[in-house]
């Protein structure tokens, strides 16, 4: 990993649309972008944890699964 694949913290602002950490670390979680926590609170993620989510191949198992919700409204 190069140095420069980490987001700066105004690249985790654009991304997430949020200055502050539980936002930051909510829209992550949300996306399935792994982080890490740092000892001061703030937390880092690089591009390729960003750019992965992004890729086609990575929908392409929810995407193969059949959707069986009308099986579950009969119960």
């Amino acid at each position: 990993m190069e140095k420069n694949d980490l987001l700066t913290s105004d690249d985790l602002i654009e991304l997430t649309g949020s200055k502050t950490v539980k936002k930051q670390m909510e829209v992550l979680k949300k996306h399935s972008i792994r982080f890490i926590t740092r000892t001061d609170g703030k937390i880092r993620t690089t591009w390729t944890a960003v750019n992965t989510v992004l890729q086609p191949q990575h929908h392409k198992k929810e995407d193969q699964e059949p959707n069986l919700d009308f099986l579950r409204r009969g119960q």
